[in-house]
């Protein structure tokens, strides 16, 4: 009502009324323990009829490679993170679709006049369920409490620890089992999912694998760089090879992505191909994101780490003589990213290349190695 959601009118010949109904939640705070129960008044959205009732739908999230490029370079300037919430954001928009609702049992009072409130949060300790804990060399990001939250909601609090997130001797085959084991493994991998992209690279490509069966080094602080890598396909029962990509800034690892190619590749070469062009275009949208940030003064190109010469090679040579139409597309995207200044690519051996683990199974070794070298480390209560 204080927003002025809506005017309280008479229902014109024609229309139909979409019913409303209440959504309660619980927030939380940090510690687990309750804050406030909110209520919010909805409207029944699945009943309205798409091209008739709406047209775009779309939700403006920020990326969570954002938030830690601005903590990486907040880390990188010795600078405090100050966190401010827009109450009710989404209200402030304009809807261009005329939408007539039930009146709530309840209202007899029409809507207050409109205003854009803002609350002061103070210094940041929470962004989506991520602490933020300010430290002598930055700050450290830790979802150990929405670990825990997630260990007991699945009954495994009590598991043995692994040794690496994915053991390469394990042959996984499809699911067949009932529907009711599919959904809990549906929401098992959502809930770790969620963890993989906030702040555990380490265990991107076990989630991205295991995804599939749900249906039936320091490097020098203040530079951007990328690392990318596939694996050929190596499983009897898998066609499509995976690309895997992280970039690191301020000393940790603020964008990653471990997923199945689209399209099959005929050659290791391919597939190395197929993840440079994918981490490229997420090397341009990072440098135009930090560009835009007055604490980043660096125009220099992003360098992109690649394992395979024969990549470099073909991303180099000014044309692409094979005849595979996905591929000579993709190096065109890339050679137009090196014309432009955008990327630079560099070599760099296997066992130094930071995306290896989010493409393939390794060692307790290897995983402790890049994961270190990605910004990750024991939290220290």
């Amino acid at each position: 009502m204080t927003n002025h959601t809506w005017d309280l009118e008479d229902l014109p010949v024609g229309s139909k009324p979409i019913k409303c109904k209440w959504i309660f939640k619980k927030k939380i705070k940090p510690d687990g323990s309750i804050d406030k129960f909110k209520a919010r008044l909805v409207v029944v959205g699945y009943t309205q009829r798409k091209g008739i009732d709406y047209f775009d739908t779309y939700s403006p999230v920020t990326k969570i490679a954002t938030i830690r490029a601005l903590i990486a370079l907040s880390a990188i300037n010795d600078l405090m993170i100050h966190q401010m919430d827009v109450k009710t954001a989404f209200l402030n928009g304009d809807l261009e679709e005329e939408i007539y609702m039930e009146q709530p049992e309840g209202f007899v009072v029409p809507g207050l006049e409109s205003k854009f409130d803002m609350k002061d949060l103070g210094e940041a300790d929470v962004i989506l369920g991520v602490k933020i804990r300010k430290t002598e060399n930055g700050f450290s990001l830790c979802q150990s409490h929405y670990i825990e939250k997630i260990l007991k909601r699945f009954n495994c609090h009590e598991e043995i620890p692994v040794r690496t997130p994915y053991d390469p001797s394990i042959c996984l085959k499809k699911n067949n089992g009932d529907g009711v084991s599919q959904a809990e493994y549906a929401k098992i991998i959502g809930s770790v999912m969620f963890l993989m992209n906030y702040t555990r690279p380490d265990i991107a490509y076990a989630v991205s694998r295991l995804s599939r069966y749900t249906h039936n080094p320091n490097k020098d602080i203040g530079v951007l760089e990328g690392f990318c890598d596939a694996n050929w396909v190596t499983d009897n029962d898998e066609v499509s090879s995976t690309s895997g990509y992280v970039f690191t800034l301020g000393g940790g690892a603020i964008s990653w992505k471990s997923a199945k190619q689209t399209c099959i590749a005929r050659s290791t070469m391919e597939s190395e191909f197929i993840a440079l062009e994918l981490a490229g275009q997420e090397a341009e949208w990072l440098r135009n994101l930090i560009g835009d940030i007055p604490l980043w003064g660096s125009t220099a190109p992003v360098s992109l780490h690649c394992d395979s010469q024969a990549a470099i090679g073909i991303a180099k040579n000014y044309a692409y003589n094979g005849k595979r139409r996905h591929i000579r597309l993709r190096h065109s995207a890339v050679k137009e990213l090196l014309k432009n200044g955008i990327i630079s690519l560099d070599y760099v051996r296997s066992e130094r290349n930071l995306a290896d683990p989010l493409t393939k199974g390794l060692t307790r070794r290897v995983i402790q190695e890049t994961s270190r070298a990605m910004g990750l480390k024991p939290l220290e209560l």
